[in-house]
């Protein structure tokens, strides 16, 4: 799959719009760091914790990563992760 079709993966949360993709969302991540400033906090960005699951999901749904949703390979997701955001 090419980073731009993974881009375009949905996350499938119930804090998020029905249509964010994994680009709005790292943008979104970004916006939130840019306005909160110091007050940012990394652990919990969005209000919840293992927010990076949020990402994870959609690359394990999509078979990006092996494993499955149940245990998928955490160090495989944030290199597809980092490539995304390298490409944006």
């Amino acid at each position: 799959m090419k980073i731009e079709d993974i881009l375009d993966l949905k996350i499938d949360s119930e804090d998020f719009p029905e249509d964010l993709t994994i680009r709005g969302y790292l943008i979104l991540l970004l916006q939130t760091l840019f306005m909160e400033g110091e007050g940012f906090s990394g652990k919990r960005p969005f209000g919840n914790s293992c927010w990076e699951s949020d990402l994870y999901w959609p690359l394990a749904k999509a078979d990006v990563i092996e494993g499955g949703t149940e245990n998928y390979n955490h160090e495989a997701a944030r290199a597809i992760i980092k490539l995304c955001i390298d490409s944006i």
